[in-house]
C-alpha cells in the first residue's frame, strides 16, 4: 500500500466518522432510550447531508469568539461576528471533499436566488388571505432602527423594519435547543454504537483469527457491549432530561403553540409562501448587511450557535472518537463519501508560505506505516444565519428562479446530482471542531524533521485538515511514542476547525421560468470576501503573537 493511499483512507474513514456522527440514528436497542427526534437521525440525512474537510487546518484561538455579536448579545463586537461570517460564507466545490476559500459565497448566491424569485401556484380565497394577514401580524412586526448617537437635527428618521416578533423568536429558539438536545442524545447513542463494534480499529487478518476462535469471540463482543452499556448509562442522562425539561415546557407554552399553528397555516394554503412568505425572504435577506469602517463591501453576518466550544475548560459536547485506517474496509462497503480518488494528494504536511496560502511538504508522503490512528475530542457548531429563511426550499412552495431559468437550477436535491453550475448546491450548517489531537503513524525521519523545523520557526505548518498553529506555543506541536504500539504519535493541543458539514438544498426552483418572469441576475463574484477569508486563513495558521486584529482583515 502506498503511503499516499494511507493519507487518502484515514481521511476517508475521518469523514465516515463525522457523517455517522450527523446522519446515522441510534442502534436498534437503544430506540426505546431516545426521542423520536434523535431516532430520525436529527437534522440532516443520507440523502442531503456532504462532508468537507479544511485545507489547510485551521487554528481557533479563544479570543476570536469573545463576546461575539449575536442574536442573544447585541451589544457584542459585530467585528468578530463578521470574520466568522466571511470564512463560513464559501460554497464547497462539487465533487471535492475539501473545504476552501473560493469566490462562490452562500450570502451572495442565496440573495441572488430570493431576489430573483417569482411565485407561481393558484390564488388564494379571500378567507385564506384575510386569515394569512392575522398569521402574519402574529408573527412579524415593524420597528424603529436606533438612531444614531453621531445623527443631529438634519439627519433623516430611522427606517422602520420588518422584524419577527418576540414570541416568533422564542419559538425558533426553542425549536434549536430542543433540536440540539435531541443531538446530543444522539451523539451518544452513536458513540455507544461504536464501542459495542468488538471488531473496531482490528484488521482483517485479526478478525479472521478471533473468527475461528468462538470463545474469545464471545468474550470481546461481551466485553464491548457492556462498555456501550456503561458508556451510554454514563452520558446519556444528562441530554436525556434537558430534552424533557425543553418538551415540557415547549408543549406547556400556548404562546409558541400558536406561532406553530401559523407557521403550519401558511406552509399548507394557497400560494402563500410562493408570494407572501417570498415577500417575507426578500425583506428578512436586506437586513443581514454589515459594512465594517474603512471596508468595501457588506458582510451578511451569520454566528455560531454557541462560543463554548472555545473555552478550554469546558467539557459539554465533545465526543471522543479514535480513527484507524485498519477500519477502512467497513466503509469500504458503505456508500459513505470518500475523498477524492487522487490517491491521498494533498493530504500529507504542509506549510504556510511567506507571501500567504500554503504549500505540501515535498516529503509529505513519507509516513513509513501502512496504517494510521488519530485520537481526538469532536464537537459540532451549528451555523445561524438570520437573513437565510430556509422555508422557501419547503415543498409546498411554488416559485421559479427567473426569466429562462429551468427548473432544478438552483439544487438538483441530491449530492449525486450536483454540479457547481447549481447556484446553491451546499450550504455548510455545522463546524467540525477538533481538540486534543493525536495522529499517531510510523513517521520517517523525514517527516519528524518537518515537524521539527517548523516548531521551533515561526513557519506553521500541519498535516492534512490539522494545524500545528493551534499548539499555541510551537513546541507543543511534537511526538511522543505510544505505549499502545500505534507508533509515534503527532500531538496537537488547542482547539481547531476541521472542515463543515454541508447541507444540499432541495430540488429548487421547482417551476421554469417564464418569458414574462422578471430576469435572473446572477450573484456577482465576490473576490473581495475571498480574499479576505483568505487573509482571515492565513492569520489563523501563524503564531498568536503575529496575528492581526480579526476586525483589520474583513476590510481587505
Amino acid at each position: 500500500m502506498s503511503n499516499m493511499m494511507t493519507s487518502s483512507k484515514l481521511m476517508s474513514q475521518l469523514m465516515a466518522e463525522v457523517y455517522n456522527l450527523v446522519t446515522k440514528p441510534p442502534a436498534a436497542g437503544d430506540q426505546d432510550k431516545v426521542p423520536d427526534e434523535a431516532k430520525r437521525g436529527g437534522r440532516f440525512s443520507d440523502s442531503n447531508t456532504a462532508v468537507h474537510l479544511a485545507m489547510p487546518g485551521l487554528a481557533l484561538l479563544e479570543e476570536d469568539f469573545n463576546n461575539m455579536w449575536t442574536s442573544s448579545n447585541p451589544q457584542g463586537l459585530k467585528g468578530q461576528t463578521a470574520s466568522f461570517s466571511v470564512l463560513v460564507d464559501s460554497i464547497p466545490t462539487v465533487g471535492s471533499s475539501k473545504y476552501t476559500q473560493n469566490a462562490k459565497r452562500v450570502s451572495q448566491a442565496y440573495e441572488a436566488v430570493v431576489n430573483g424569485a417569482n411565485a407561481t401556484g393558484p390564488e388564494m380565497s379571500d378567507g385564506v388571505k384575510e386569515m394569512l394577514v392575522k398569521m402574519d401580524k402574529f408573527l412579524y412586526e415593524m420597528k424603529q432602527e436606533e438612531r444614531s448617537p453621531f445623527a443631529d437635527e438634519s439627519s433623516p428618521e430611522p427606517e422602520s423594519i420588518r422584524v419577527k416578533t418576540t414570541a416568533y423568536k422564542r419559538y425558533e429558539s426553542m425549536i434549536d435547543d430542543i433540536g440540539e438536545a435531541a443531538d446530543d442524545i444522539r451523539k451518544v447513542a452513536a458513540t455507544a454504537s461504536r464501542k459495542a463494534d468488538w471488531q473496531a480499529a482490528l484488521s482483517n487478518d485479526e478478525i479472521t483469527e478471533i473468527e475461528a476462535d468462538s470463545e474469545r469471540r464471545q468474550r470481546l463482543s461481551d466485553r464491548a457491549l457492556k462498555a456501550a452499556e456503561d458508556y451510554w448509562d454514563e452520558f446519556s442522562s444528562e441530554p436525556n432530561r434537558r430534552y424533557k425539561k425543553l418538551k415540557k415546557e415547549f408543549n406547556g407554552d400556548k404562546e409558541l403553540k400558536w406561532v406553530g399553528e401559523a407557521l403550519t397555516y401558511q406552509s399548507t394554503h394557497g400560494n402563500e409562501l410562493s408570494a407572501s412568505l417570498l415577500a417575507n425572504a426578500k425583506e428578512l435577506v436586506k437586513q443581514g448587511d454589515w459594512t465594517p469602517v474603512g471596508a468595501s463591501v457588506p458582510v451578511k453576518l451569520a454566528f455560531p450557535s454557541s462560543t463554548k466550544f472555545a473555552d478550554k475548560k469546558n467539557q459539554d459536547g465533545w465526543t471522543e472518537m479514535t480513527i484507524s485506517t485498519k477500519d477502512y474496509h467497513k466503509l469500504e462497503k458503505t456508500k459513505h463519501v470518500k475523498v477524492e480518488g487522487s490517491g491521498g494528494a494533498g493530504w500529507g504536511f504542509w506549510s504556510a508560505k511567506a507571501s500567504g496560502g500554503y504549500e505540501h511538504n515535498k516529503n509529505s508522503t513519507s509516513v513509513e506505516s501502512k496504517d494510521m490512528t488519530v485520537t481526538m475530542e469532536v464537537s459540532l457548531v451549528n451555523i445561524s444565519r438570520p437573513w437565510l429563511d430556509a422555508t422557501i426550499f419547503s415543498e409546498y412552495v411554488q416559485w421559479n428562479a427567473g426569466r429562462d431559468q429551468p427548473k432544478g437550477s438552483v439544487s438538483s436535491g441530491t449530492i449525486s446530482n450536483q454540479t457547481d453550475n447549481h447556484f446553491l448546491p451546499f450550504i455548510p450548517m455545522q463546524m467540525i471542531v477538533a481538540r486534543n489531537v493525536k495522529l499517531y503513524a510510523n513517521w520517517s525521519k523525514e517527516d519528524k524533521e518537518f515537524v521539527s523545523n517548523s516548531s521551533h520557526s515561526k513557519t506553521s505548518g500541519g498535516w492534512g485538515p490539522f494545524s500545528a498553529s493551534v499548539s499555541h506555543e510551537h513546541s507543543d506541536s511534537r511526538f511522543e511514542e505510544d505505549k499502545h504500539g500505534r507508533g509515534a504519535g503527532l500531538e496537537f493541543t488547542g482547539i481547531q476547525c476541521l472542515g463543515f458539514i454541508s447541507w444540499v438544498p432541495p430540488f429548487s426552483a421547482p417551476a421554469d421560468g417564464g418569458a414574462n418572469d422578471k430576469e435572473f441576475v446572477s450573484a456577482k463574484v465576490n473576490e473581495a470576501s475571498a480574499n479576505a477569508a483568505e487573509a482571515i486563513i492565513g492569520n489563523m495558521n501563524v503564531s498568536p503573537e503575529q496575528r492581526q486584529d480579526l476586525s483589520d482583515l474583513i476590510k481587505k
